[in-house]
């Protein structure tokens, strides 16, 4: 099987060569009940791909926070008028052939999906259909599925969850905190609460359901007309989503303390003080081996923005991967003469609906030995975290001062637009995608208009974005060092 990497470098020399397969025929249609259908026609075809998506965010859950992450992965666990086990044995036959079921919530929607066999296409939306009208939640389901999220959080750390921490960052609102929830709110939840809320949640007018199958898009559409056209629209319609950005301008004059105490690490101040990080962020001291990660984002624009892709094009300029920018910086250059040979980054663009977002992830390890004190490693991974952030905002800062030339451009154009098909390999990947910008309000073009505008980028519109979006005073970072209380010697690495 070929690995992602080969698959990616496939794509990009069929994108050079003008031979990359033309992009599904996509339809959309509003059914009577308020709810869009985008069907598109899969490109393997014996699979299907089902993707159910609602725009939804954490201030609808009031003071249960994760219950929409539980509404999500037990919506299909039954519905009455089936037998109690029918879902069940359904679903253990799709993974036995490879499909599956599931749901999930972020900070900015809810998906409840299914794949799997063409032959199995019909039966999901049945019961997909039967679950919207009239879901049982079991008891032990949900029990089930509470226990087992508490005891993800208690045994996840920190930086599992690295980019997540750093859109609380960048969006410090409570709409935008942790969608599994906590142990707190987690064992509050009842079953009434998750019937109530998934009535409100699951309102026809708010659904989008993506569909790729093994049949024409329109023949896929009418399809799912004929399955759901029985929906009545609840006539309540969509909540009105609080405006993060309103809540952040409100919050703009609170304190953020420094990040690190660099009297306490003693790293002398020198003449012009001491070494300086940005403001807001967040610092960890974490298990594991004895390296430094630091991520920085910037808020970019969001799928439904026209300049979303450029987004893409800054990463695939700067990822030191295709010998991006960053490759070229002292702190993060593979050479023998780089005094943290372990250092390395990585550059990617995000996809969402209304509060995107660009990551640079860096990390890298400091020199050390038997005599190596634990504050020494905090130390000197601190002093590395502050070159690697300084050189990161040097190559962005770059892009503005001197502008991509044309052979620059055209390999930064091929790696968008082929890791941009990579992200479209699947059945599955398609349908959540359509989802994504169905709900974005791209209709059935949306990447169509992607590719267009990566096509007609140029080194004027990449100034403009970097000048705009990822000035030194926008960034977030979330930096992550070992914990300083470890004995002295510890490196968690046998060789050193």
């Amino acid at each position: 099987m070929l690995s992602r990497w080969a698959l990616f470098l496939a794509a990009v020399c069929l994108v050079c060569l003008g031979l990359a397969p033309a992009l599904p025929a996509t339809v959309e249609r509003v059914l009577p009940s308020g709810m869009r259908v985008v069907a598109q026609a899969a490109v393997d075809g014996d699979a299907f791909a089902v993707d159910l998506a609602v725009r939804s965010d954490g201030s609808e859950e009031g003071d249960l926070p994760g219950l929409r992450g539980v509404v999500a992965r037990t919506l299909l666990a039954g519905a009455e008028g089936r037998d109690p086990e029918a879902a069940g044995a359904f679903t253990s036959l799709l993974e036995d052939e490879g499909g599956a079921t599931g749901g999930r919530a972020n900070d900015e929607l809810v998906e409840v999906n299914g794949y799997g066999p063409a032959r199995h296409l019909v039966p999901f939306l049945e019961l997909l259909r039967d679950a919207l009208v009239h879901p049982t939640f079991p008891e032990e389901t949900l029990q089930n599925d509470l226990k087992a999220t508490r005891v993800f959080l208690q045994m996840s750390s920190p930086d599992q969850e690295m980019e997540r921490e750093l859109r609380s960052v960048l969006f410090p609102v409570p709409a935008a905190a942790g969608s599994l929830g906590t142990d707190e709110s987690l064992a509050r939840i009842t079953r009434d609460d998750v019937v109530a809320f998934a009535k409100r949640l699951f309102a026809p007018e708010r659904l989008v359901l993506a569909l790729v199958g093994p049949l024409p898009a329109e023949e896929l559409a009418a399809k799912v007309a004929d399955l759901f056209g029985g929906l009545e629209a609840s006539g309540a319609g969509a909540p009105q989503l609080p405006d993060w950005h309103e809540q952040i301008r409100r919050e703009e004059t609170r304190e953020w303390p420094p990040l690190l105490d660099w009297k306490e690490l003693g790293v002398p101040a020198g003449e012009a003080g001491p070494p300086a990080l940005p403001s807001r962020g967040i610092v960890h001291e974490v298990d594991g081996a004895p390296v430094s990660r630091l991520m920085v984002g910037f808020e970019i624009p969001p799928v439904s923005s026209p300049d979303w892709p450029l987004g893409d094009m800054v990463a695939a300029l700067l990822d030191p991967v295709s010998g991006g920018r960053l490759s070229q910086e002292a702190a993060l250059a593979q050479r023998s003469d780089n005094p943290f040979p372990a250092t390395g980054a990585a550059c990617s663009a995000a996809r969402a609906i209304a509060y995107n977002h660009l990551v640079i992830l860096a990390f890298g390890r400091a020199p050390g030995g038997p005599r190596f004190r634990a504050l020494d490693w905090v130390r000197a991974l601190a002093v590395q975290g502050l070159a690697v952030h300084e050189d990161v905002m040097h190559a962005i800062e770059s892009l503005r001062v001197s502008p991509p030339d044309a052979a620059e451009l055209e390999r930064a154009k091929r790696r968008a637009l082929g890791d941009s098909r990579i992200r479209l390999q699947t059945a599955r990947d398609r349908a959540q995608f359509l989802a994504l910008t169905s709900l974005a309000g791209l209709g059935t073009d949306g990447q169509q208009r992607f590719e267009e505008r990566v096509r007609t980028t140029t080194p004027e519109d990449i100034q403009s974005f970097v000048a705009t979006y990822l000035a030194s005073d926008e960034a977030r970072v979330v930096y992550y060092l070992p914990r300083s209380d470890r004995p002295d010697g510890y490196t968690n690495f046998p060789m050193l």
